[in-house]
């Protein structure tokens, strides 16, 4: 179970405020969440109920889902990819963000992070029929094409799944 300090609660409020209206956070996140009608705050103020949102999760065990569900609906926020981070759960990019800095034009980490979250998500796993150790890795290029290297076996013959690729 996921527990965050009063500061990075507050960090939260105000990544999740930053990443989605009112109406998408309903949609995106609280739907998925599931969120109960009756816990749905009718706040005016957006801040107010995102606090009331945060406050529900907390006291359900549903941090950790809440923080996920976010990052999943908006990843280009890096609040919110840096508070699953902090939490572990998700790999940390600051390593990497922290060795490619010099190379990177001044102001230019953000839309390098960006970039690096949109390769993330376009970066799939091919796993050939269950019992099979063969794999390869391949990018999508479009709504139903990926990209493989030539030594992935023709998936013509055998029967492939392809699915995000998850590393760490």
């Amino acid at each position: 179970m996921i527990a965050l300090s009063s500061e990075q609660k507050r960090e939260l409020i105000e990544a999740l405020a930053e990443s989605f209206t009112p109406e998408s956070l309903h949609v995106r996140v609280m739907d998925p969440l599931r969120v109960p009608s009756g816990s749905r705050s009718a706040a005016r103020d957006h801040r107010a109920r995102i606090a009331e949102l945060v406050d529900w999760a907390s006291q359900n065990g549903k941090l950790g889902e809440l923080l996920r569900t976010a990052l999943e609906a908006n990843p280009n926020s890096q609040r919110l990819r840096r508070l699953n981070e902090a939490t572990g759960l998700v790999d940390a990019s600051s390593g990497l963000a922290d060795a490619m800095r010099p190379a990177l034009d001044p102001g230019g980490e953000s839309a390098w992070l960006r970039g690096l979250a949109e390769v993330e998500r376009q970066t799939c796993l091919i796993q050939q029929e269950k019992g099979s150790n063969a794999f390869s890795t391949g990018f999508l290029v479009g709504p139903d094409q990926v990209m493989t290297t030539s030594m992935t076996p023709s998936t013509r013959s055998v029967r492939s799944t392809v699915e995000p690729a998850m590393y760490g």
